[in-house]
């Protein structure tokens, strides 16, 4: 006699949705040190507490600078995004443009 086949097809979104729910993902938050207007690489030592504060709270304590002088904090769970966004900018640091010409 065959042992029976069970089929876990029906059960995957479901074990997928609960799984996300329990592990969102860990994304990377890049923070612009280069406001519009103002000399790159300058940050108050009140925006410098604020990032050890969102590091602390937001990337298992770890902050990474980047080639081009930005700062990272790695681990960020996906669904608090828009509270670290929110939060960065409060602090005046939530502007959008890495990658661009303004950021230089």
């Amino acid at each position: 006699m065959r042992p029976a086949v069970h089929s876990y097809s029906s059960d995957i979104p479901r074990r997928i949705k609960a799984a996300v729910a329990k592990y969102p993902a860990k994304l990377i938050a890049n923070i612009s040190l280069k406001p519009l207007g103002l000399p790159p690489g300058d940050v108050t030592s009140d925006q410098m507490d604020l990032i050890a504060d969102l590091a602390d709270e937001f990337s298992f304590a770890e902050i990474r600078v980047t080639h081009t002088q930005n700062l990272v904090l790695p681990h960020v769970e996906s669904n608090r995004l828009p509270e670290l966004y929110d939060r960065l900018v409060e602090g005046g640091l939530g502007t959008a443009n890495i990658g661009l010409l303004s950021d230089s």
